[in-house]
């Protein structure tokens, strides 16, 4: 996905924006802790915590797989990469049904967390390539 980016954005503009959007998912992971905790929630802010955790995870995990998968120069990269990528969402999908049926307020947590990285990486890099000038 960032590959596409690269003829809008230049590379450091994205790699400013996964760096914001790394340090902006510890800082939630922060304030939701101390927050929920003080709320008395404290399973939820434990959930959140995990769900920003897994989606750093699995950002890092998908840049690892592009770089393994572009180092092998396969015929058909196509392959390799879907099959990773099933794998990792499908362990961090498995992660919070598991959650979700063990403790539910730990899984509705982590769905908050998975969905605060979503849209945290999304505005980072909206943002990026705003100021670049590409849409316009």
């Amino acid at each position: 996905m960032l590959n596409s980016l690269e003829g809008m954005v230049d590379r450091s503009d994205l790699a400013w924006a996964v760096r914001r959007t790394m340090l902006g998912a510890v800082a939630m992971a922060v304030l939701a802790l101390a927050g929920l905790t003080l709320l008395g929630h404290v399973l939820v802010a434990l959930g959140v915590c995990v769900g920003l955790a897994a989606g750093i995870w699995n950002f890092r995990m998908a840049g690892a797989a592009v770089s393994k998968v572009a180092a092998s120069s396969p015929e058909r990269p196509k392959g390799p990469l879907a099959v990773r990528t099933i794998t990792r969402l499908g362990a961090v999908t498995a992660l919070a049904l598991t959650l979700l049926v063990v403790e539910p307020a730990v899984g509705v947590g982590m769905l908050v967390g998975l969905i605060a990285f979503q849209f945290g990486f999304l505005a980072n890099l909206a943002w990026a390539v705003f100021r670049q000038g590409a849409l316009r």
